[in-house]
């Protein structure tokens, strides 16, 4: 009898080793599926995030005068501090220089600050607030 209980109290004690070890292991996916869906969500935050900063990076150049195209036609405009840019595929300002503006170079400011462009054949412009070629006397 005495083997018999023995026995039983073993059984009973892997069962119980059994059960708590089955537990553990519920607990624990239970926490991994949660650390999952956190990771999820955190994932889905940050890919709002960046899409929102991409679209506020985008430039909007309408107010800028168009002052010219690049050698590959790209339209260049003059920013409100009078420098040169284009708008890339990504929708980012590239800076470009004076010599890269196709069939013009700046020869002096307007009054206002405006570059004053000479063209090829010698004429002298500048672009007004339209985006339209003012020319100016020499």
């Amino acid at each position: 009898a005495k083997q018999e209980k023995e026995s039983v109290e073993k059984k009973s004690d892997a069962m119980k080793e059994k059960a708590e070890q089955k537990k553990e292991a519920t607990v624990k996916k239970a926490d991994e599926m949660k650390d999952r869906a956190s990771d999820k969500k955190k994932a889905e935050v940050d890919k709002a995030e960046r899409n929102e900063k991409y679209e506020k990076g985008k430039i909007d150049a309408s107010k800028d005068d168009v002052i010219g195209k690049t050698s590959d036609g790209k339209t260049v405009y003059a920013g409100p501090r009078h420098g040169l840019y284009y708008i890339n595929d990504n929708g980012k300002k590239v800076y470009v220089k004076d010599k890269d503006v196709v069939d013009a170079k700046v020869v002096d400011k307007t009054k206002d600050g405006k570059p004053i462009y000479e063209g090829p054949n010698g004429g002298r412009f500048y672009y007004n607030s339209s985006g339209h070629k003012t020319y100016v006397k020499k």
